[in-house]
């Protein structure tokens, strides 16, 4: 039997990722890349600086991944770690 994965059923396993991204202080977006439509997005941090917040987008309808975004980041370059599953 050959099995395809389809993306939009909920019976495939989810797309897991780590991301470091090098970012400067206040807010700002980053984009996922995840190559299909993103339903559901859930983020953890692994290395926040103290006082940063993440947010996650799925409601653009992009085709292709998803947003996050930070704020609250502290004055000077700050580096977010983050790990991801996406459906």
């Amino acid at each position: 039997m050959i099995r395809r994965y389809d993306m939009s059923r909920s019976d495939n396993a989810p797309f897991t990722g780590k991301i470091t991204y090098p970012c400067e202080s206040g807010a700002g977006r980053i984009f996922v890349y995840t190559g299909f439509a993103v339903s559901s997005a859930i983020v953890a941090p692994v290395g926040l600086p103290s006082g940063a917040r993440l947010f996650v987008d799925t409601s653009f309808g992009k085709e292709s991944g998803f947003d996050v975004t930070y704020e609250n980041m502290p004055i000077g370059s700050s580096r977010i770690e983050f790990s991801f599953q996406a459906s």
